[in-house]
């Protein structure tokens, strides 16, 4: 369940925001985008909302629910806990098509630098929260770009290769998935190791190592660092355009705008 919970917090800031508007169930919402029909651990989310709701109604909302749970997931996966920043108000609106916003396996370093740029974070936070990727899974078509090619992606250990070869022997496969690290049920930074290693899964993983704006972000969270630089750069990433004040709502139901 850990990193179930985990690949829902990992949309954070990247649609409109830390406001829990991945959570919320609909026809076409960012829930229902392609992209997102790996998603699990709605479940817990659900049963920790209607605890709190129980406990004191109308005060603690989604998006501060599925901060604590993403923290805590962490923390059960054996990564360092945070403070968690309080005060968000949940989002009233979901869009199916802003799910695209999520950064893509296939980005180049330049792309990605980019993309969580305009989020406001750095390309060394960059690097650390692409470490989140030290728990779950991807599936082959996500990985298509590096052994679906005549010769395989170079940048593939050879014996890694042939690993990924067998468990996706042909292109879009997408029913078939592959752990993102070789420890990916625990939170770790066996990620980085794997990235030097010449493991890492995604073209996005990989070329980290070989751009010079964030190859030493690499070797820099090879190793204990990861859990401080990460715990910090989670606290950071969950400040991105939170609702606070008069905007948006406390949900009484964490998949569900309230009806007034």
């Amino acid at each position: 369940m850990p990193f179930q919970i985990w690949g829902l917090f990992r949309l954070c800031g990247f649609f409109s925001g830390c406001d829990a508007s991945v959570l919320l169930e609909g026809p076409n919402t960012e829930r229902r985008a392609r992209t997102n029909t790996g998603l699990h651990g709605f479940d817990a989310i659900d049963a920790a909302k209607r605890a709190v709701e129980n406990a004191c109604p109308g005060v603690v909302s989604a998006a501060d629910v599925l901060q604590f749970a993403a923290r805590d997931a962490v923390v059960l996966a054996g990564g360092y806990g945070w403070h968690v920043p309080a005060g968000r108000r949940d989002g009233t609106v979901s869009i199916m098509e802003e799910a695209l916003n999520l950064p893509a396996p296939s980005m180049t370093v330049s792309q990605l630098i980019d993309v969580f740029g305009r989020k406001g974070l750095s390309p060394s936070q960059m690097v650390v929260l692409s470490g989140a990727h030290t728990i779950g899974k991807a599936p082959c078509v996500t990985f298509d770009d590096r052994v679906q090619t005549t010769p395989v992606d170079p940048t593939l250990a050879p014996s890694f290769a042939t690993f990924l070869k067998g468990q996706c022997p042909y292109a879009a496969i997408q029913s078939t998935s592959v752990d993102m690290d070789s420890t990916a049920h625990t939170f770790d930074s066996q990620y980085f190791k794997d990235i030097i290693a010449g493991r890492g899964l995604l073209t996005s993983d990989q070329s980290l190592l070989y751009d010079s704006r964030t190859s030493g972000g690499v070797y820099a969270n090879n190793g204990a660092a990861f859990y401080r630089n990460f715990a910090k750069a989670m606290v950071k990433m969950s400040q991105i355009e939170v609702l606070t004040g008069l905007d948006g709502e406390i949900r009484r139901q964490f998949d569900q705008v309230n009806s007034h």
